[in-house]
C-alpha cells in the first residue's frame, strides 16, 4: 500500500507558465519515520510538533514570509525549506510523479481536470511497477472536490476518458480531501510541487535562487518516478 499526497500549482501567466500537479508516494514501510522527521522539524522551528494552522508548512509562505512565517527572519526561513527539500529527497523508496500543463497549447479549457486524469494514470503505472495499491489524499478544495470523486470513479469503472484511455486498478477506494494545515504529508507535497514549478522558472530573486540551486543539489528530488509534460509541440492539441 502507498499514501499518494497530492497538490497543484495553479496556471497564472505571465508569471507562472504551467499547470503543475505534484504527488509524493509514500510506502507504507516508510511512513512512520518520515512523519516522525517532519514532526521534529516542526518542533525545532515552531516549538511544538502538534499540528494547527500556526505552523503550517506552506511554500509559498514559508519563501515571502507570509502567515505563521511573517516577521521570521529570511535565512531561518530558507533553512527550514533546505530541510524540507532533503526530507523529500532523502524518504526511503518515495514515489514522485509530476504532471505538468502548457494551458496555451490546448484547445480544452479543462486543463486540470486533464491533469488529474494523467496523474491518476501515472500513479497506476507506478503501483503496478511496485506490485502495490494506491490511496489518494489532496488540499481540500470545494470546487474541484466532488469533480476529482467522480472522475476517479468513472476512470476505475471504464478506464480513463480518451481515444487510448487506460484501465485504472490500483487506486482504491476515492480521493480523500483534507485540509492542508491537518496532514504534515500533504504539506510537504505542497513544497514538491512548488519547488518543481520554482526550478522551472529559474532567475528569479535571491531566495527563490538559493532554493533551486539547493534542489538541484539532491539526489532525487527533482527525478520524477513518473511524469508527463502536455501538450508535446507535436501533438494535435497544439496544432489544432
Amino acid at each position: 500500500m502507498h499514501l499518494v499526497y497530492v497538490d497543484e500549482v495553479k496556471y497564472q501567466a505571465p508569471t507562472q507558465a504551467y499547470y503543475w500537479l505534484g504527488a509524493l508516494a509514500f510506502p507504507e514501510h516508510a511512513i512512520q519515520a518520515i512523519d516522525s522527521r517532519l514532526s521534529s522539524i516542526a518542533a525545532a522551528y515552531f516549538g511544538t510538533p502538534v499540528l494547527n494552522p500556526a505552523n503550517e508548512f506552506h511554500a509559498k509562505h514559508i519563501v515571502h514570509g507570509q502567515g505563521p512565517f511573517k516577521g521570521h527572519q529570511l535565512e531561518r526561513r530558507l533553512e527550514l525549506y533546505k530541510q524540507l527539500l532533503d526530507a523529500i529527497d532523502e524518504t526511503e523508496s518515495l514515489g514522485r510523479i509530476e504532471i505538468r500543463i502548457d494551458p496555451t497549447k490546448m484547445v480544452a479549457s479543462e486543463f486540470a481536470d486533464k491533469a488529474f486524469m494523467f496523474l491518476v494514470e501515472k500513479v497506476d503505472e507506478y503501483m503496478a511497477a511496485h506490485r502495490s495499491v494506491a490511496l489518494l489524499i489532496a488540499d481540500e478544495d470545494k470546487e474541484v472536490a466532488g469533480i476529482n470523486v467522480a472522475c476517479l470513479s468513472s476512470w476505475k469503472a471504464r478506464g480513463t476518458s480518451y481515444a487510448f484511455g487506460r484501465d485504472i486498478t490500483r487506486v482504491v477506494d476515492t480521493i480523500h480531501h483534507t485540509r492542508s494545515h491537518h496532514s504534515r504529508l500533504l504539506q510537504l507535497a505542497d513544497i514538491y510541487v512548488h519547488t518543481l514549478a520554482m526550478v522551472a522558472n529559474e532567475g528569479g530573486d535571491y531566495p527563490r535562487q538559493q532554493l533551486i540551486n539547493h534542489a538541484r543539489s539532491k539526489n532525487n528530488l527533482l527525478f520524477p518516478s513518473k511524469y508527463k509534460h502536455w501538450p508535446t509541440d507535436d501533438s494535435w492539441y497544439a496544432s489544432a
